[in-house]
């Protein structure tokens, strides 16, 4: 079954209703690839949890300027498959498009990109933040005469930030790196990096995040009467501007708690408290910090009770129970009778029974204390055929964590966009990858074109991009992975 529908113009996406699509409902698609040229045959096929006969599956496909170029209805088989071929038309964007689909109720997406027949350019991640290092990689595919490339990068303004010209490599591949630091790279938003090659140009794009604050809260976990004490750091201070930093606090739903200021210190650091009686119940709250136009954010947990041990409890009842008995010898040198002696007897035991009830259930009340953010214990290298001994196609590498985590993004085919937004690597992974949780605690990059590849036995390091957290198995914002890993180890294969 194949269908083929191209609308050939563009509505902008406020033109249409289009519902807020998300992964993780009760069906799947995926494309047979995840970079295609323009009018190259791309294919989606998957499978829904149900067959409904006369329901039909819509998909909407997206192009890199949030415009819809394509829209495409289509029956699915008996047997609950679909398989759907179209194309890009000529003069269209490059960049990352996104398929959004629904059947009945269920709505995903998924997303590939469009790149040029005769250069491409990428960056190894889609966001930064301020003090990190922009790896950019491209490559030509219709080699002429000139050796050189340009490459312009623009910031959110519109303003060119960098402008230089590179040499191509004798493989017709060029690469360049530069840091995210400094005023020029001040503006947080969307930056566009435009090469040219003989007259012919392509661009990609990237985002800067919270920009140059670093912040850390002393803890992740606190109780009732507990004190938040929260420090951080400035980078690149303009002393000539207002020097003042903004704290706010809010709940999970980002309902406003608390807000004050407080003076950045002359060493460009900064520090304040929380007192947790601001706070009104148990949740996961947030912490913004914001000076002049950046901002960062810190997570943490509150529990709305004080952080009591087994003995602090035993403690209480003991007290509660001699407050008790000096009430019943107190009533008993005023009636001194033996009526009221048996009364305030049961009266005492009763009231104790009643205590050992209250703190039973309150102990019964006080949830685990949150699970620990997985830490990446081994990242490993394999040929599953062993045809080889080089690193090549179909290869994998398998991320190993200590403990279960929430399986971001869900346990489909992601592509590679998708593993950069979960993983970084100290060096390049290859050209063409995509990623799948084999369970809960491994995740696996099976490589599907090596080009460019720098991966390195016993050097290479994985970090978690923090793009797409990382959580434990009971979701905590808190609790995000962040810890490099140790080097990669593994082969990549024996002959």
């Amino acid at each position: 079954m194949k269908l083929k529908i191209l609308l050939l113009f563009s509505i902008t996406l406020f033109l249409l209703t289009v519902p807020n699509l998300a992964y993780g409902s009760e069906f799947y698609a995926e494309t047979d690839k995840p970079q295609y040229f323009v009018e190259e045959t791309i294919i989606v096929s998957g499978e829904v949890d149900e067959f409904i006969e006369d329901s039909i599956l819509t998909f909407v496909v997206v192009n890199p300027n949030s415009n819809i170029s394509t829209i495409i209805q289509e029956e699915i088989n008996e047997d609950k498959t679909f398989n759907v071929e179209f194309y890009i038309i000529e003069g269209s964007e490059f960049g990352t498009y996104e398929i959004r689909l629904q059947y009945n109720a269920d709505k995903i997406k998924i997303t590939f990109e469009i790149i040029s027949n005769l250069l491409n350019i990428q960056t190894d991640q889609p966001q930064y933040s301020y003090g990190d290092i922009v790896f950019v990689n491209g490559t030509i595919y219709e080699f002429g005469n000139g050796t050189n490339v340009t490459i312009s990068i623009i910031n959110p303004t519109g303003d060119i930030t960098y402008a230089d010209i590179i040499q191509v490599n004798v493989d017709h591949t060029f690469d360049m790196n530069f840091d995210i630091e400094g005023n020029l790279y001040n503006e947080i938003g969307t930056y566009t990096i435009e090469a040219t090659y003989e007259g012919h140009n392509i661009n990609t794009s990237f985002e800067t995040l919270s920009s140059n604050i670093i912040m850390t809260t002393d803890k992740s976990v606190y109780y009732l009467n507990d004190i938040v004490s929260i420090n951080g750091t400035i980078f690149d201070v303009d002393w000539n501007t207002d020097t003042t930093v903004t704290h706010s606090v809010y709940d999970i739903e980002k309902n406003l708690v608390f807000l004050n200021n407080t003076t950045l210190n002359p060493d460009e650091t900064f520090n304040f408290i929380i007192n947790t009686e601001i706070l009104t119940y148990s949740d996961t709250y947030s912490i913004d910090v914001t000076f002049q136009n950046y901002t960062a954010t810190e997570y943490f947990t509150f529990y709305d009770y004080p952080n009591m041990t087994n003995e602090s409890l035993y403690t209480m009842i003991i007290n509660n129970e001699s407050i008790l008995a000096d009430f019943y010898y107190t009533m008993m040198d005023y009636n001194n009778t033996l009526t009221i002696q048996n009364n305030m007897l049961l009266i005492q035991q009763e009231s104790i029974n009643i205590l050992s009830a209250m703190v039973e259930e309150l102990t019964n009340q006080i949830p685990p204390l949150p699970l620990d953010a997985p830490i990446i214990t081994s990242v490993i290298a394999d040929d599953p055929d062993n045809l080889d001994d080089i690193f090549s196609d179909g290869d994998t590498i398998t991320i190993l964590f200590d403990s279960e985590t929430n399986v971001p993004l869900g346990d489909g085919t992601l592509t590679k966009q998708e593993v950069n937004n979960l993983f970084t690597f100290s060096e390049k992974i290859s050209q063409a990858y995509s990623g799948t949780w084999t369970n809960s605690s491994a995740f696996t990059i099976t490589v599907n074109s090596m080009a460019n590849s720098d991966l390195i036995i016993n050097s290479t390091t994985v970090t978690p991009a923090q793009i797409t957290p990382i959580l434990p198995a009971d979701n905590n914002p808190a609790k995000y992975s962040h810890q490099t890993s140790p080097p990669l180890s593994g082969d990549f294969g024996e002959l």
